[in-house]
């Protein structure tokens, strides 16, 4: 019998590696140039130019916005036609008024429905809308196209 035996391993010694400090180069102290007039005066000048230039950055950039935004687009008036009468007011807020000074809400405002002072009412159309539905009807202007 033929015994294949392998050689025993062998065994290394453990070397032991202790990291070096790292050195830093020392650096020299820098000596500081001597103060004088035309020392600071190239320093001003360098000081505005920075100046200038951010005051027209920034003077761009507040009117870029400016130029980018599109013209508002109308979205019309709306006029309130009177189905009893067939009259056309050009407003929901011209509606109120014109019949309140006509007297034609007497007996609205009697009752209250318009509030204390139904003349500084404000919102008084949205009130009448409401006492008489389906007399008032909105009429919107055409779309024009561009």
């Amino acid at each position: 019998m033929i015994i294949n035996a392998e050689p025993a391993p062998t065994v290394e010694p453990i070397v032991e590696v202790k990291p070096q400090p790292v050195v830093e180069p020392a650096i020299a102290p820098v000596k500081p140039k001597p103060l004088t007039l035309a020392l600071l005066s190239g320093e001003l000048v360098a000081l505005q130019k920075i100046v200038d230039q951010q005051t027209i950055l920034i003077k761009q950039l507040s009117e870029a916005p400016v130029k980018q935004r599109k013209p508002p687009i109308s979205n019309g008036k709306v006029q309130i036609k009177d189905t009893l009468s067939g009259r056309i007011f050009s407003s929901k807020n011209s509606t109120y008024q014109t019949l309140l000074k006509e007297g034609a809400l007497k007996e609205l405002v009697d009752k209250g429905y318009f509030g204390d002072n139904a003349y500084k009412n404000n919102f008084g159309c949205y009130n009448l809308f409401r006492a008489y539905p389906g007399r008032f009807i909105e009429i919107k202007p055409e779309e024009t196209k561009v």
